[in-house]
């Protein structure tokens, strides 16, 4: 069953706090959409992450739950493979769960044929948390192409006229990778009009390379300012992630929430889902949460401030715990932050409810 159409009329304007501007036109859709803009400065390094998602193209309910698969009982239409990357269908899809326990979260799709899809569900068996009748939607990742397009050469990004002498890079963290901190794994740079991967021929195009809607890249210009914009559809429901923790010490999480507004620290539920770990006390601190100092130049950016939950609010590292920045501190939009799990032998869900 396709999504039936809604009816949203909306026209807002809003300037962020950290600089962003989000509009979204005055519509007839099934969906809110909108745009985000901002200022990639030069010689620097700005964290990117989606802010929006790529339009659905199914919406329906689980009849059937495996392991690795759910079944529907519907007629979808669907032809084999439809939802796998190869040949002319260059997107890789993925399946958002809108109800039910596990209700925000994403899996990829590995394969379908017309009555189900194979997920890749990382590890998860999905029968103990997805049940009969719990509605999802089928959608595309951003891809580098799709993301940053040929048509916002010279605007977005500045393409690289040569491989040794690359100018816009973006780079991204391994979400697999252990530690902290860490570093970038993998770096891409677009030049003789397709996005190339640094240590990788030249001749290879690495368009369809996947942006997670829940991490962010750095996004790194060297000589020349870039002009960032986003557009999409607003997520209704929830969006939801994974935190990761590590049995053996601290773990980093790149994270980002794909909503086009700043969040303040209660809005994000970060504690009530359970993905962040209370302080005992305000010198024996557990999790961290580290926001980057916003507007500034250069590379690798420096942590501006660095949040703890303690005594029943959000407490700033080196000022007074009887302050509370619950409703007063924020994470950006379209940009990123770091978790940073004390040591943790779990993974543990993380819903952040949109409102919409």
């Amino acid at each position: 069953m396709k999504a039936s159409p809604l009816s949203v009329s909306a026209l807002v304007f809003l300037t962020l706090a950290n600089g962003l501007s989000l509009r979204a036109e005055d519509v007839t859709t099934s969906e809110i959409h909108g745009f985000v803009q901002f200022t990639a400065p030069a010689y620097t390094d700005t964290p990117v992450s989606p802010a929006f998602g790529r339009p659905a193209v199914w919406v329906g309910a689980v009849s059937t739950v495996e392991s690795n698969r759910f079944g529907v009982s519907t007629a979808t239409g669907w032809t084999d493979s439809q939802f796998v990357m190869g040949g002319s269908q260059t997107n890789t899809y993925y399946v958002r769960l809108l109800s039910g326990d596990n209700r925000g979260h994403y899996f990829s799709i590995a394969g379908n044929d017309s009555t189900s899809l194979l997920l890749d569900n990382a590890g998860m068996d999905l029968t103990a948390s997805v049940h009969a009748g719990d509605r999802f939607e089928i959608a595309p990742y951003w891809t580098l192409g799709t993301f940053y397009p040929a048509s916002q050469v010279n605007v977005s990004f500045i393409p690289s006229p040569s491989p040794l002498a690359r100018q816009t890079e973006l780079s991204f963290y391994d979400p697999a990778g252990v530690g902290a901190p860490r570093s970038t794994t993998q770096s891409f740079y677009y030049y003789n009009s397709a996005w190339r991967k640094l240590g990788q021929p030249e001749t290879v195009s690495y368009d369809n390379v996947v942006l997670l809607p829940d991490a962010y890249f750095l996004h790194r210009n060297k000589g020349t300012a870039t002009s960032l914009v986003e557009n999409g559809r607003v997520f209704s429901g929830a969006v939801a992630s994974f935190v990761t923790g590590q049995p053996s010490g601290s773990q980093d999480n790149f994270a980002a929430i794909a909503y086009p507004l700043s969040v303040t620290l209660r809005q994000t539920h970060l504690v009530e889902s359970g993905a962040f770990s209370a302080s005992p006390t305000d010198t024996a601190i557990s999790d961290k949460l580290l926001v980057f100092k916003p507007d500034q130049i250069g590379y690798n950016h420096i942590v501006g401030a660095t949040y703890y939950y303690y005594n029943g609010g959000w407490r700033k590292q080196g000022d007074s715990s009887d302050v509370d920045y619950s409703d007063t501190a924020t994470v950006p939009s379209a940009h990123g932050f770091v978790i940073r799990k004390a040591i943790a032998s779990t993974t543990q869900p993380w819903i952040f409810e949109t409102g919409l």
